[in-house]
């Protein structure tokens, strides 16, 4: 599964709580799935 690292001060963060997309911490950085990430931007175009 491809991840994106994000940082917790970073707006994407916010969508990401937002709809609830799973994510998981390892150290002081923050992975989220990649596809689901880019559906959430590819839908609201």
């Amino acid at each position: 599964m491809a991840m994106n690292r994000i940082q917790k001060t970073c707006a994407i963060y916010k969508h990401i709580r937002k709809y609830s997309i799973p994510t998981r911490q390892i150290g002081n950085f923050v992975y989220a799935p990649k596809p689901e990430i880019n559906q959430l931007y590819n839908a609201k175009k």
